[in-house]
């Protein structure tokens, strides 16, 4: 049997030390979940997900071929 491999991007931080969302911050006009997202290749994995509790960070990763997982769990009350 061949040998399968996927890959999860945790993109659910909240970026307390940051000072805000780090995964929403912008390098030379790029977010950083983008370039994550980019660099990640998901083509090269049988299954590739995207977790985060942030609708813009799973839609973008629908878009770059990740399949997103919504994580209510990490929303603060």
């Amino acid at each position: 049997m061949p040998e399968r491999l996927g890959a999860v991007l945790m993109a659910s931080g909240f970026g307390r030390r940051f000072g805000s969302n780090k995964l929403l911050a912008e390098v030379d006009g790029v977010p950083l979940y983008h370039r994550a997202m980019a660099a990640l290749a998901p083509a090269e994995f049988d299954r590739a997900v995207v977790c985060s509790p942030y609708p813009q960070i799973l839609a973008a990763g629908e878009r770059f071929g990740f399949l997103p997982l919504y994580n209510l769990s990490l929303i603060h009350i």
